[in-house]
């Protein structure tokens, strides 16, 4: 049997937590993940821009709250 998501499924054995992003309905994905972030639309143009503006409004929240990656404000990577 083939694994679909050996990335996903070699997280899960070592007890990563994970968020799955993904389009139409969620398909297999979804199962790996404690979070989901699923555009429910049939157009991938329209999906990979719900996923970009998801991923810049996450860099923004953490850029914003850095304490929270456990850096001070001046150690910070981002």
């Amino acid at each position: 049997r083939q694994r679909k998501f050996p990335g996903c499924q070699y997280a899960r054995e070592r007890g990563a937590r994970q968020i799955a992003m993904a389009g139409f309905d969620g398909g297999k994905i979804r199962e790996f993940a404690q979070a989901g972030l699923v555009i429910p639309l049939s157009s991938y143009e329209w999906i990979e821009d719900g996923h970009m503006i998801l991923c810049h409004m996450i860099v923004c929240y953490f850029k914003s709250h850095q304490e929270l990656l456990g850096r001070g404000a001046s150690g910070s990577a981002l």
